[in-house]
């Protein structure tokens, strides 16, 4: 009796280490699993702010095509503009040497 009763408290020995081994590999499983929620967590962050900078980037350069065809416009409006007043200032030009070879009649 004496030999399988220390053969028990060696197998209960062995049973409680591996049972404190087991405990420590769950912990350990269960801190890696808190670490790879929290990079998930920390990737999902770092898509959405990508997602919102790809967002912010789209309206910034809709707003610069915006922007350039107003001054395309503004520029068309500029040079109708030149042009009319060319054509006034050439008309006022004819209309001055008319009046000049009249006042020479």
């Amino acid at each position: 009796a004496s030999v399988a009763e220390r053969r028990v408290a060696v197998l209960e020995s062995q049973t409680a280490k591996l049972q404190s081994r087991i405990i420590d590999a769950e912990t350990r499983l269960a801190c890696s699993e808190d670490t790879l929620a929290a990079a998930e967590d920390r990737a999902g962050t770092a898509e959405a702010v990508e997602g919102a900078s790809s967002s912010r980037v789209a309206e910034a350069e809709g707003r610069a095509a915006a922007a350039e065809a107003r001054a395309l416009e503004t520029n068309a409006m500029v040079e109708s503009a030149q042009a009319k007043l060319a054509a006034a200032l050439k008309q006022e030009l004819q209309l001055a040497e008319r009046l000049r070879v009249a006042e020479e009649r």
